[in-house]
């Protein structure tokens, strides 16, 4: 029975690890996002790819403050 806990408790660890992996990719690309784009206020937006841009940063903004957020235990 201990090989199989020893086990459990490796492929856990190896699942853990993977996740975070992939959240500091995620955050790695939000952060690429919002620092791409230079509309930091949609009064400047003069097209719709501007307010496509803008939109996407926004939304990339939002998502890793949640994230950051979610991090510390806050809801």
């Amino acid at each position: 029975m201990k090989n199989r806990k020893d086990w459990s408790i490796t492929m856990t660890n190896k699942l853990i690890e993977e996740e975070t992996i992939v959240l500091d990719k995620i955050k790695l690309w939000l952060r690429n996002e919002i620092d791409r784009t230079e509309l930091y206020d949609e009064n400047f937006c003069e097209n719709k790819d501007d307010f496509i841009q803008y939109g996407r940063q926004d939304c990339a903004d939002l998502l890793l403050a949640l994230i950051y957020k979610w991090q510390k235990g806050k809801d």
